[in-house]
C-alpha cells in the first residue's frame, strides 16, 4: 500500500513540476521561443522562422527522441500573417522564463534599431512622417528610441530589439546564423551590452564575413560555448520542406501553369529600382527578344520601407506584351515561382537563397544590392555575383541559359551540410538542456 501511496505522489509530482522560477511547466515538453522579424510581409523574415522550426523538429525526431517539443513564435509585434504562409505571432516581450530555449532565427538583427523595426511594420502615413523627421534630429532620435523601446515594445531589459538576456540561469538562447553588416555603427553602449548578450547565448552564428569581422573589431569573439561560427543563412535548406509536392498543394493554378513557360524571374526594390528603370527595361527587353523567354516580375519585398511592387509595377507598364506582373503571392508561391525559373536577377537576399537551394542561376541587381553581393562574393555560389549594366544583364542571361558552370551547385550542396550540421547541434544543445531538467527533477521527487 505504502509503495501504491509513492508511485501515485511521484506521478502527481512529475505531472506540474514548478521551475526555480516559480513557473509550472510539464515534464518532458522542451519550450522553445522562436523569434524573428516575421511581423511584417517580407519574404525572407516570415521564412526564416518557419524553416527553423520545421528543422528543429525534424532533428528531435532523427535522434529517436518521442518527447514532445512546443515551439511558439515571436516577433517584435503581435500579427498574423497566415494568409501569406506566414504564421500567428506574439510580441517578444512574451518570451519569458518558462521557455528552455529562446532562438533568434536569423536576419539582419544585429545593427536594427526600434526605429527601424517600426518603421517597417508601416505604423501608418501620419507615425511614419513623425518618426523619419524625429530621427533625423540628433537630440530625438535616441528618445524616440527609449520611447519604442518601453512603451510601444516593452523591452525594458533590452537595447535594441533583438537582444535577449536569458530569464533563469538555465534558459539557452541561441542566434541563428544572424546579419549585421552595420554592427560597428551602433552607439558604444550598444556594442556592450551586444558583447554581454553574445557572451551569454548557448551558441552564436553569423552568415557572412562583414557581420563577423564587425564583432571581432569590438572585440566580440565568443559565445559561453565556443568561438562565434560563420554558417550560411539556413534558409537555403527550404528545399527539403517545401518539396514539389507541398508546393503544389499551396499555389495558384495561374502560377502553376508558369511551370510550362520559359521565363526568367526579376526583383527589385524601390529604393534601388527607381534609379535604374530605364538601363533595366533596356536589359528586359533584349534578354526577352533575344533568348526568347518571357520576364516575371515578383515582389518579393512587401513590407514598409521595401515595396518591390513600385518599381516593378513601372516596369510592367513600360513593357506589357513581354513581362508579367505578380499581384499577390504567398511564401509558397514565390518559392514555386523562383524554383522553376530559368534564371534569378534581383536585390533580395532570400530571393537569391531561395535560387540556390533549387539550383536556379543568381545574381545581385546592381553593386547597390550591397547585402546580397557581399553575401554572393562571400559564399561564391554563381560565377557572375553582380550586373550592373543592361550589357552585364544581358550577357549573364545568355550564360545562365548556355553555361553550368555559372552556378556551382557542389558548393551549394556544400553549404547545405554546413547548416545542417549546425541546427542538428543547436536541436542537441536544446535537449541537453531538457535532460539536465529532467535530471534535475527526478532527484527532487526522489
Amino acid at each position: 500500500m505504502a509503495e501504491k501511496k509513492r508511485e501515485k505522489k511521484q506521478a502527481e509530482n512529475q505531472k506540474h513540476t514548478a521551475n526555480r522560477t516559480g513557473k509550472t511547466v510539464s515534464p518532458g515538453i522542451l519550450k522553445v521561443a522562436v523569434a524573428a522579424a516575421s511581423d511584417r510581409y517580407n519574404f525572407g523574415d516570415v521564412l526564416l522562422p518557419i524553416v527553423f522550426e520545421q528543422y528543429l523538429k525534424r532533428a528531435v525526431l532523427k535522434r529517436g527522441e518521442r518527447r514532445e517539443i512546443q515551439v511558439s513564435q515571436f516577433a517584435l509585434f503581435n500579427a498574423d500573417l497566415t494568409s501569406v504562409g506566414g504564421m500567428k505571432v506574439r510580441a517578444l516581450s512574451k518570451a519569458d522564463s518558462s521557455y528552455d530555449c529562446v532562438v533568434i532565427a536569423g536576419g539582419e538583427v544585429l545593427a536594427a534599431g526600434y526605429i527601424t523595426m517600426h518603421l517597417s511594420t508601416g505604423p501608418g502615413k501620419a507615425l511614419t512622417a513623425a518618426e523619419r523627421l524625429l530621427r533625423k534630429i540628433p537630440l530625438t532620435r535616441p528618445l524616440l528610441e527609449r520611447f519604442l523601446q518601453k512603451a510601444v515594445c516593452r523591452r525594458d531589459n533590452a537595447g535594441m530589439p533583438w537582444m535577449y538576456h536569458p530569464l533563469r540561469p538555465d534558459q539557452k538562447v541561441f542566434y541563428n546564423a544572424v546579419g549585421g553588416a552595420g554592427f560597428a555603427a551602433n552607439p558604444e553602449r550598444a556594442r556592450k551590452e551586444w558583447k554581454e548578450v553574445i557572451s551569454s547565448s548557448a551558441m552564436f552564428s553569423v552568415r557572412d564575413r562583414k557581420t563577423l569581422d564587425g564583432l571581432n573589431q569590438s572585440g566580440i569573439t565568443r559565445s559561453s560555448s565556443g568561438e562565434i561560427e560563420m554558417i550560411p543563412d539556413t534558409a537555403i535548406v527550404m528545399d527539403s520542406f517545401y518539396t514539389d509536392e507541398v508546393l503544389r498543394r499551396k499555389v495558384r493554378q495561374e502560377y502553376m501553369e508558369l511551370a510550362g513557360k520559359d521565363y526568367f524571374v526579376l526583383q527589385v526594390s524601390n529604393n534601388i529600382g527607381r534609379n535604374i528603370l530605364d538601363e533595366v527595361g533596356r536589359a528586359v527587353k533584349t534578354v526577352c527578344e533575344e533568348q526568347n523567354l518571357r520576364c516575371v516580375l515578383l515582389p518579393i519585398g512587401r513590407a514598409a520601407r521595401h515595396d518591390d511592387i513600385i518599381p516593378l509595377s513601372a516596369l510592367h507598364r513600360r513593357l506589357p506584351g513581354i513581362t508579367t506582373l505578380i499581384g499577390e503571392n504567398n511564401i509558397s508561391e514565390t518559392i514555386w515561382i523562383i524554383s522553376r525559373a530559368k534564371f534569378y536577377i534581383g536585390s533580395s537576399l532570400h530571393g537569391a537563397i531561395t535560387a540556390m537551394s533549387f539550383h536556379t542561376p543568381h545574381t545581385a541587381l546592381t553593386r547597390e544590392s550591397g547585402k546580397l553581393r557581399s553575401y554572393l562574393e562571400q559564399w561564391e555560389t554563381t560565377a557572375c555575383p553582380c550586373v550592373d549594366s543592361a550589357g552585364e544583364i544581358a550577357a549573364f542571361a545568355d550564360r545562365a541559359l548556355h553555361d553550368p558552370l555559372v552556378i556551382d551547385c557542389g558548393k551549394i550542396d556544400a553549404m547545405k551540410k554546413t547548416v545542417e550540421d549546425w541546427l542538428d547541434r543547436v536541436a542537441g544543445k536544446c535537449l541537453e538542456q531538457d535532460q539536465q531538467q529532467q535530471s534535475a527533477e527526478t532527484g527532487e521527487n526522489n
